[in-house]
């Protein structure tokens, strides 16, 4: 078996459906999310893991805006 160093993989296993991936801008969306509290959390290869509050109202839609630089910690 040959390994390649720029070759990775990664997964990500989550409890709930409640997940998604970004786009080309690095935009997303997460659809039919019960209204409540929650803790959101994006993840880079490079940059870690960023976490923020977020409160879904009943109607209407939460906004949120993370930013990563390469060697924020």
């Amino acid at each position: 078996m040959r390994h390649h160093a720029w070759m990775l993989g990664y997964i990500h296993v989550f409890d709930h459906p409640f997940f998604a991936m970004t786009d080309e801008r690095g935009a997303f969306s997460i659809a039919n999310i019960p209204a409540g509290a929650y803790m959101l959390k994006a993840w880079h290869e490079d940059a870690g893991i960023r976490s923020q509050e977020i409160t879904v109202p009943e109607i209407g839609e939460a906004r949120v805006r993370f930013e990563f630089t390469k060697n924020q910690p």
